[in-house]
C-alpha cells in the first residue's frame, strides 16, 4: 500500500489533490524517504522496516527516560514496555503507528524536563503524523497549570501560541506546495463515517454479545483489517465521532478532578493518566497501536483469530 502511494507521488501527483491520504502531512516524509532510498517494492519494504524498527528503539529509550523522570525503575518500566512491543511485532513495521507513539513519549519526556513549550510542538509534530496527538494538548495544559513554581498562565499561553504556530505554518507550507485545504479536509472528515475496525471497542463490544449469542454479527477483510459489517452497534459508525467527542470530555474532566485531589507528584499522575485515558479514547473506533502498545494488544492477530473461527463476513 505504501509503496504504491510512493509510486504515484514519484509519478508528480500530489496527495490529497490527485489521490486520497488518510493520513496527516507529515506522514509523507515515512515513505518518501524509503522510497528514495530504493528503486524497487521490496528495497523499498526494507527501508521503512529498518525505519520503523529505529523508531521503536528510540520509543524504548523514551520510555526508560520518562519512567525515570517520574520516579518509577527506568530499566524495568522499559523492558515491560518492550514486551509488549514484541506482542505487536508482526504489525510494527508495516504500520506508522510506532512514530506518532515516539512523538508523545518525546513530549511526555520534554515536558517532565521542564521546558513544557517544546513538548506543545512535539504533540503537534506528532498529529501531523497521526492526529490522536492534538486530543492530548488538553491534558498537558491541566498538568502545566497544577503544576508548581513560576507563572503558570504565561507557561501555558506560550504553549498554546507556539503549539499553534507551528499549526498554521504547516497549513502555509501546505499550501504554497499546492495542496488544497479541501482535499486535506476531506480525507480526515472521511475517516469519521469509517466501520469499525474488529479490534476496537465497539468490535469487542460486538464480538463479547455474539459469543454469548445475544446477537449475530459478521466482518469482513478490508484495508489490510478485519471490520464489522453486521452487528448491533454497526449502525452507531456514523455518529461515533461524537461519542469519541464525549469520551475525551470525560477523560479531561476526570483527569482534572483526580490532579485537584491528588497529593505529591500529582502534575506527572495527570500527565500519565489524562494521556493514557484521552488515547484509548481518540482511538476507540480503531484501536490501533498507540493503546495497543500501551495495553498489551496485538490487533491483527486478533482480527486475524476471529477469521479463523468461521465468523461470517456479511
Amino acid at each position: 500500500m505504501w509503496y504504491a502511494k510512493w509510486q504515484l507521488i514519484e509519478g508528480g501527483a500530489l496527495p490529497y489533490r490527485d489521490f486520497n491520504f488518510s493520513y496527516p502531512p507529515l506522514a509523507l516524509a515515512l515513505f518518501i524517504i524509503p522510497g528514495l532510498a530504493s528503486g524497487t517494492a521490496e528495497g523499498f519494504y526494507a527501508v521503512f522496516s529498518a525505519q520503523m524498527l529505529a523508531i521503536a528503539w528510540l520509543t524504548v529509550l523514551l520510555v526508560s527516560r520518562t519512567a525515570s523522570r517520574m520516579g518509577l525503575d527506568g530499566f524495568r518500566t522499559a523492558a515491560l514496555y518492550f514486551i509488549v512491543l514484541l506482542m505487536y511485532s508482526t504489525e510494527l513495521t508495516k504500520k506508522l503507528d510506532i512514530a506518532a507513539v515516539a512523538a508523545v513519549l518525546s513530549a511526555m519526556w520534554i515536558w517532565l524536563s521542564g521546558r513544557r513549550t517544546g513538548s506543545y510542538l512535539m504533540l503537534v509534530v506528532g498529529a501531523l503524523v497521526k492526529i490522536y496527538p492534538v486530543f492530548l494538548i488538553p491534558v498537558f495544559l491541566m498538568a502545566s497549570y497544577l503544576a508548581p513554581g513560576g507563572d503558570r498562565r504565561i507557561g501555558i499561553l506560550k504553549g498554546i501560541a507556539a503549539a499553534a504556530g507551528l499549526g498554521v505554518a504547516a497549513a502555509l507550507l501546505m499550501l504554497a506546495a499546492g495542496v488544497p485545504m479541501s482535499g486535506l479536509s476531506e480525507a480526515f472528515l472521511s475517516q469519521t463515517g469509517r466501520s469499525f475496525q474488529a479490534e476496537s471497542v465497539p468490535g469487542n463490544i460486538t464480538h463479547l454479545l455474539g459469543l454469548l449469542g445475544i446477537s449475530d454479527y459478521g466482518v469482513a477483510e478490508s484495508a489490510h483489517t478485519y471490520i464489522i459489517t453486521q452487528g448491533p452497534l454497526a449502525g452507531l459508525r456514523d455518529g461515533w465521532i461524537w461519542v469519541v467527542a464525549a469520551m475525551c470530555i470525560l477523560s479531561y474532566i476526570a483527569v482534572w478532578v483526580f490532579g485537584k485531589r491528588s497529593s505529591a507528584g500529582g502534575p506527572a499522575r495527570v500527565l500519565a493518566l489524562g494521556s493514557c485515558l484521552t488515547v484509548l479514547a481518540s482511538c476507540s473506533a480503531t484501536w490501533s497501536s498507540p493503546p495497543s502498545t500501551c495495553c498489551g494488544s496485538s490487533p491483527s492477530s486478533r482480527s486475524r483469530s476471529w477469521a479463523r473461527r468461521g465468523l461470517p463476513p456479511a
